[in-house]
This record gives C-alpha cells, structure tokens and sequence, in this order.
C-alpha cells in the first residue's frame, strides 16, 4: 500500500517521492488502477528516505532540486 502526502505545489507537474521497496512500474501500475488519469505522475523518484531538515520536515529544496 502507498501513502500519499501533498508537500506543496510549485509546478503544474505531479512529481511522487516515493519511500519504500517498490518499483516504479508498480507505483504507475497502482496509480493508473486507483486514481484519476489527472493525478498520475510525470516523474516518479525512488527513494531509500527523504531528505530532512534538523526538526525533521522534508527538505522542499533538496526535493525540488532533484525534480528540476
């Protein structure tokens, strides 16, 4: 099973972050069967954790730079 968590929106792009032992054809697969065709992503990036700040939030700059 996949969480989704919406961090922020600077694009018009749908960028996923995914953390966990999945492979990008099985979050597309999952993604395509259980959500709007509007929702599916343009990038997918698989992660082992996201990046964080010292409070422990995502590091929004680090993510936007690996999307750009």
């Amino acid at each position: 099973m996949l969480g989704l968590q919406k961090i922020e929106q600077v694009s018009d792009q749908i960028i996923y972050f995914i953390v966990g032992h999945v492979t990008e054809q099985e979050v597309m697969g999952h993604s395509q069967q259980n959500m709007p065709s509007s929702w599916l992503p343009d990038k997918v990036f698989l992660l082992s954790e996201l990046p964080r700040t010292k409070t422990g939030k995502p590091e929004l700059a680090k993510l936007r730079a690996m999307a750009a």
